[in-house]
């Protein structure tokens, strides 16, 4: 089968989570389990468009999802997908920013390395380089390791060496 984006999918269903010991646990919500309907037909830009339709509260609760958020991330990077991974963490960014406290909540350095990884996996150094940007300078977040191994990796695939050589030296600061 062919996803509107023209990726390639199998089927297979997962409507309920599975807790430590592998049981499973609480059936999700229709929103949840919607958007996962979504990612599983490989058609992850209309995933990110149905979240963005939701409500704050809505939201909120698809992206307390972590199956959710591991299967949107696994799936952009299975299909080279870095401009929908951007765009999910911009929608999980859209919860936190109606957050009074200003956590990041529902997304965290885990998921934005995620996001680095997918752009790295399919070469997007420009897009890498402006997550891990947005992440450090308007999220305050504080960059690792595997971010910047990510995004020079990215650099690597492109043979950007000196951009990959600017992000080196960030790295070691």
């Amino acid at each position: 089968r062919q996803s509107n984006c023209g990726y390639k999918t199998s089927g297979g269903s997962a409507s309920y989570k599975k807790d430590k010991n592998n049981n499973h646990s609480k059936k999700n919500s229709r929103e949840v389990e919607d958007l996962l309907s979504y990612v599983r037909r490989g058609k992850l830009d209309a995933c990110v468009r149905a979240l963005s339709q939701l409500s704050v509260k809505q939201r909120k609760e698809a992206l307390e999802s972590v199956y959710l958020k591991r299967f949107f991330m696994d799936m952009a990077k299975k299909y080279g997908a870095s401009r929908e991974a951007y765009a999910f963490l911009i929608e999980a960014d859209k919860v936190d920013g109606n957050l009074l406290s200003g956590n990041l909540i529902y997304y965290d350095t885990r998921m934005a390395t995620r996001v680095v990884g997918v752009c790295a996996r399919g070469g997007d150094s420009a897009l890498a380089q402006r997550t891990m940007e947005y992440l450090s300078t308007e999220k305050g977040l504080q960059l690792d390791i595997f971010m910047y191994t990510s995004a020079i990796n990215a650099c690597a695939k492109k043979g950007e060496v000196e951009r990959a050589c600017r992000l080196f030296r960030q790295a070691e600061i």
